[in-house]
């Protein structure tokens, strides 16, 4: 439990499975922290590869011994977001950090704005966009409890800094993420 760890900063990342996600969690493993791994239940057997090498100190091969714990939910949801705050101060102590992160841009589907369907929109919004704004709201309220600080890092892309061709709900989901990231970091702790 919390209290038996060692004063060390925590971080939570979300899409911990794969790709950005999981190269991130390694990364502020090998930095010193103690991570909380998210990402969908039917990606559990990623999420348990990135964990026992971060658990074994074999990150990267630095020898740090960080720990890591598994929290699988959707970024979309907002009781499965409360819940992964909550496991993460029950297991590990702390929120300092949470780096939320999506599916790769290789495993999206491309299609012309007018082929894109409702559905294939509204998955994409909830993940990107909402997944952050739930990620920020529930690690901004830890924070804030925790009285030291914390940061937030938003994952965006190139494609939210200007549209391409048939990924026009890929990047209207990274505008919102730089939109929302920017005006978090300009917003200060005031009704956090």
């Amino acid at each position: 439990m919390a209290s038996s760890l060692p004063l060390r900063r925590i971080a939570i990342v979300t899409g911990a499975a794969s790709g950005i996600g999981r190269a991130i969690a390694v990364r502020l493993a090998n930095d010193g922290f103690h991570i909380a791994l998210n990402d969908l239940q039917s990606s559990h057997d990623g999420l348990s590869n990135v964990a026992a090498q971060i658990n074994n100190g074999a990150a990267a091969g630095t020898g740090v011994k960080a720990k890591a714990i598994i929290v699988p939910g959707d970024v979309s949801s907002d009781s499965d977001m409360r819940n992964l705050v909550g496991e993460t101060v029950k297991e590990l102590g702390a929120v300092d950090a949470y780096a939320p992160c999506s599916p790769p841009f290789l495993s999206l589907p491309r299609s012309a704005p007018n082929l894109v369907t409702p559905d294939q929109w509204d998955r994409m919004l909830s993940v990107n966009a909402r997944g952050v704004f739930l990620c920020y709201k529930h690690a901004a309220t830890q924070m804030v409890k925790q009285k030291r600080g914390g940061r937030l890092v938003g994952a965006s892309s190139v494609w939210g800094k200007q549209g391409g061709p048939n990924v026009a709900h890929y990047c209207a989901a990274k505008f919102a993420v730089r939109g929302l990231t920017q005006s978090v970091g300009r917003r200060g702790t005031e009704g956090y």
